[in-house]
């Protein structure tokens, strides 16, 4: 799974950068954000959703200065008291096309990395007893994908994209007994960039 992930990594950091490389004078934008993290099947009890608060920073690169494609990465911090804390490392790609002037609607799609601690000490069984497994965790491969939208705020020296998102989360190799398990991930961000 590792290999996996650090392939795809790879490919859109070489797409990125050939699109820099391309447009030398671009200004990349700072993505802050505030996440609602839950482990739970997509579109039920959203009520829960919003138990578990994290805080998100990432940049974006646009396909094309008309182009209605991005590619998002972003570094997400969420607290989980039930199920532990995680660290996010993600990429996704959205389109994102814009209607009514400055509003906009979002579609994106993506895979990344999760690191989850476990919430409390946990025991594992070796030679016939019980011995501390500690509260390690692990890293697991996410294929986010979700929904959004948002508006626009323009002046003379910044944009300011102002956006939620409901992503959802599959999540692999959690344990042997359930390969993949769903979780979701509520986003209230602005994405600031200079001119």
């Amino acid at each position: 799974m590792k290999t996996v992930f650090i392939i795809c990594l790879a490919l859109c950091t070489c797409s990125v950068s050939a699109q820099m490389e391309q447009r030398s004078n671009m200004h990349l934008p700072i993505i802050i954000s505030v996440q609602f993290h839950s482990i739970s099947v997509p579109f039920r009890h959203m009520k829960s959703n919003f138990r578990n608060i994290g805080i998100g920073i990432g940049t974006e690169v646009d396909y094309s200065d008309v182009s209605k494609f991005h590619q998002r990465f972003s570094v997400v911090y969420c607290h989980n008291k039930a199920a532990g804390n995680r660290w996010l490392l993600q990429s996704q790609a959205i389109w994102r096309p814009h209607f009514g002037g400055e509003g906009f609607g979002e579609l994106n799609a993506g895979i990344g990395y999760m690191i989850t601690k476990r919430p409390i000490k946990s025991y594992k069984f070796n030679n016939g007893e019980w011995v501390p497994a500690g509260k390690k965790g692990k890293g697991l491969l996410i294929v986010p994908v979700g929904i959004g939208g948002g508006y626009v705020t323009d002046n003379l020296r910044q944009q300011m994209n102002h956006f939620f998102n409901y992503n959802m989360m599959f999540v692999t190799g959690y344990n042997r007994s359930i390969p993949i398990v769903p979780e979701t991930l509520i986003q209230f961000g602005t994405s600031i960039k200079n001119k």
